[in-house]
């Protein structure tokens, strides 16, 4: 090769090594004074730890066990704000949150020398844009940094923010795109990928030089890109407005429909946080509301009771120990559903707790004997709480472990809310304020004690996103009330809170305990059959006890309150009654009423009903055993169209002879007087 060849290779090497060190030359380091200009610009937002723990816990908190500069800070950290002007400051709306109540009162912001200052008024603030301006409280002249309100795509940016809520930082990387806001394009985002964590949010995205050009606001969920809105989009802005706009899906658990549904307000600024807040909570509350309105007015033809599907419930009876919840199958059915996951506990001797699981919520049925707990859940709350704590263990997670909550010192906040059926639900709120959270629990008094449901979250999701569905929900619990006569007879007097079809039951004449020689010998008692044993009478029946099932304060009556159509009307009323002679239910006698199923059921309800109808078996009156008992059902007070009947039933203990289970039937069916007109 020629010398002249040779000196051409070399000088193309030359170039092209001057070339690609050009293009790769590593981004200008932000420079020192730059620096110094960012961090005395750039705040983390904090709010403070909460000064007292109403909780009670299973041992001391082992706050030993956390990092020196979290268990010794007063603060915590939730964001980063930047000075935008000698006394203004922009961070992200999603680190105010202003639209949500909180249990923490006022938000800081904590300089790099950890001076602390209050927000105080907000400027201007938008949910969709997610931006919020505004001052502090106290008189200072800020630091700030330049604007850029256009910055190239491909350039060197720098995210600074309170990574991980450990101090302001400074990570470099490019502006790779910009890419339409989802719903209708009104603006563009900036994608960068300089890294940023949580605890960013609200911080600057800085060009080269240090200028501002957009707020950091969140990662994305797809690529390893975060985004920005453009600063020109908060410069540009409406002045002295608070707007919010979002478009949401709204969906409940009970079925799979969903709507969607905007949410637009506007409110004049400036007002300080607290205003703001009070405010912006009531809006957004009245909105969702709108949006459940709008939800079931869009749905009112899928929905239970009146919507398709919903015929097979209105012809069930459940015997609900726990409350069921009224929701479709997936086949679109409307039926009613034992939580999952069920599960009982003793959280004291004289208390039964069973609970289960649907969905974000705790159901539960509370059984006591003791009447000082019964009245004080009732009237106060504060005694559920250590009970629910025991029999749904909460914990508080500090280090590495994790402390169970077992009571508090707080007095709960009491409501209550009357559902579409005339229950009336007690409800109760106790904060957890390390997490800004709160305990929902929703109550339905019964003789023996309460059936309910409960759900937690931050305080703000639930008052005004939760608790609406709660409400939904509680129109849709299937239950049934039971108790001893004596505890019945208390429940009774509650006239302000027992339900319209229950408070109409009179009980009289009950007899003392049964002495314990007596226990067992009901189907020997066959030969007196007097009544005068007692009385329990109602719009619907009366039935006057005699020797053979008398009424006792020990004796125990159990009503499935049930969802059934009469007289063209869906009703919420007393479906089947059944009378025990004690909870060890040696001998129980059961009413119920049937309706004629529509043809659209199928042939297997028909087949039950025409069964029911004929007299046939196991309806023809003769005993049978099964399952350790005596059993023999009989149809009686069958309508002239044959459209509804009334199905009795006797459960003895034991083989009993036929004769003698007859004879009792006998006897008990004339005590049993209906007053109903068809």
């Amino acid at each position: 090769m020629s010398s002249t060849n040779i000196r051409i290779i070399f000088c193309l090497y030359i170039t092209f090594a001057v070339l690609l060190s050009v293009l790769f030359l590593p981004a200008a380091a932000l420079t020192p004074a730059i620096i110094s200009r960012i961090n005395e610009a750039v705040f983390e937002v904090v709010i403070p730890k909460p000064d007292t723990d109403p909780l009670q816990y299973e041992k001391e908190l082992p706050f030993h066990l956390l990092p020196f500069g979290i268990r010794n800070d007063k603060y915590m950290s939730v964001g980063t704000a930047f000075s935008s002007s000698r006394q203004k400051f922009i961070t992200a709306a999603h680190v105010l949150d202003l639209e949500i109540l909180t249990s923490f009162s006022n938000i800081f912001i904590r300089s790099s020398k950890g001076e602390i200052f209050t927000v105080n008024f907000i400027e201007r603030y938008s949910k969709n844009r997610d931006f919020a301006v505004f001052t502090i409280k106290e008189d200072r002249t800020n630091t700030t940094l330049g604007f850029n309100l256009t910055p190239e795509i491909n350039s060197t940016v720098y995210a600074v923010g309170n990574a991980l809520g450990e101090g302001i930082v400074i990570r470099d990387g490019l502006l790779t795109s910009e890419t339409p806001e989802e719903e209708s394009g009104a603006w563009k985002w900036l994608r960068f990928s300089a890294a940023a964590s949580p605890g960013n949010s609200g911080g600057p995205l800085l060009d080269q030089s240090g200028k501002v050009i957009g707020v950091v606001l969140r990662k994305s969920e797809n690529e390893n890109l975060n985004y920005a809105l453009r600063l020109s989009e908060i410069v540009n802005s409406g002045k002295n407005i608070a707007d919010y706009h979002l478009k949401i899906t709204y969906k409940t658990d009970l079925c799979e429909k969903y709507s969607t549904f905007p949410i637009d307000f506007k409110l004049a600024l400036s007002l300080n946080i607290h205003e703001l807040r009070s405010q912006m909570s009531k809006e957004l509350g009245s909105n969702i509301r709108l949006a459940l309105d709008h939800y079931l007015t869009e749905h009112n033809a899928d929905f239970f009771p009146s919507g398709k599907n919903s015929e097979l419930l209105l012809h069930k009876i459940y015997y609900a120990a726990i409350p069921h919840i009224i929701c479709q199958n997936n086949n679109g059915i409307w039926d009613a559903f034992t939580p999952a996951n069920p599960a009982e506990s003793f959280p004291e001797n004289d208390i039964y707790f069973y609970h289960g699981t649907f969905s974000r919520h705790i159901f539960f049925n509370l059984k006591t004997t003791n009447e000082s707990l019964y009245s004080g859940i009732l009237t106060a709350g504060k005694p559920f709480f250590p009970v629910f704590m025991k029999a749904i263990p909460y914990s508080r997670e500090v280090g590495s472990q994790n402390i169970r909550i077992t009571n508090t010192a707080e007095i709960p906040m009491r409501a209550e809310f009357t559902d579409k059926w005339n229950r009336v639900w007690i409800i109760y709120r106790w904060n957890l304020p390390y997490e800004n959270e709160r305990l929902l629990v929703y109550l339905l008094p019964r003789p023996d004690g309460f059936i309910g449901f409960a759900t937690m979250d931050q305080t703000g999701i639930l008052e005004a996103i939760i608790n609406p569905d709660c409400e939904l929900i509680a129109g849709h619990i299937y239950c049934t009330y039971e108790g001893t006569i004596d505890a019945w007879q208390k429940f009774l007097k509650l006239t302000d809170i027992i339900p319209e079809p229950l408070s109409k039951i009179s009980i009289s004449d009950v007899l003392p305990p049964v002495p314990n020689k007596e226990e067992g010998n009901v189907q020997n008692s066959s030969s007196d059959q007097n009544a005068g044993q007692g009385k329990i009478s109602c719009p619907f029946f009366t039935m006057n006890f005699n020797k053979i099932l008398p009424l006792r304060t020990e004796s125990v009556l159990i009503i499935n309150m049930d969802f059934f159509r009469f007289n063209n009307q869906v009703q919420w009323d007393m479906r089947t009654v059944q009378f025990c002679d004690s909870y060890k239910k040696n001998t129980h006698f059961i009413l119920s009423r049937q309706i004629k199923p529509p043809e659209s059921l199928g042939k297997e309800q028909i087949d039950q009903w025409t069964t029911m109808i004929n007299k046939t078996t196991p309806y023809d009156q003769v005993a049978r055993f099964f399952n350790e008992h005596t059993i023999i059902n009989s149809s009686r007070d069958i309508d002239e169209k044959q459209e509804s009947l009334y199905i009795t039933s006797l459960y003895l203990n034991g083989k009993i002879k036929d004769k003698t289970t007859r004879s009792i039937m006998t006897a008990l069916n004339n005590c049993l007087t209906l007053h109903e007109k068809r």
